[in-house]
């Protein structure tokens, strides 16, 4: 294969995109954790490692209650609330490189509550808590 007018191509100017196995999941319950896992060869030099993030959470979830926490082989380094919107959102998260190691686990834990009243949280496990 030839590439006719690409120049040159440094090795340091590449990048790598990784999907995971199971890249659709759906959480439910008040409180939520998945696990998602991946590798980093060696002989990379990673500059930049990004987690890019598409998530729907219940209509019904408090999005001021609601929560979602990222950690990195057991140590957390971002956490959020979801937007104010349904539908499909998106969010690219820098993950802290003094994290990534050979093997990795990244996890997402969330507490999706649904609102019950101005003053009290439903916090019962329903259905109805759910992230995917």
């Amino acid at each position: 294969m030839s590439l006719v007018g690409m120049g040159q191509v440094h090795a340091e100017d590449l990048t790598y995109t990784q999907n995971f196995q199971n890249d659709i999941t759906t959480l439910s319950g008040k409180s939520t954790a998945t696990s998602m896992y991946f590798t980093k060869m060696d002989y990379w030099n990673v500059k930049k490692a990004t987690f890019n993030f598409n998530y729907q959470v219940s209509q019904l979830a408090d999005k001021t209650t609601s929560d979602i926490t990222l950690s990195m082989n057991g140590v957390k380094f971002y956490s959020f609330r979801p937007e104010h919107k349904s539908g499909f959102q998106s969010k690219a998260v820098e993950i802290p490189l003094e994290l990534v190691q050979g093997t990795n686990k990244l996890e997402i834990k969330g507490q999706i509550l649904n609102k019950k009243d101005a003053k009290n949280y439903d916090l019962a496990q329903t259905p109805a808590n759910w992230l995917t």
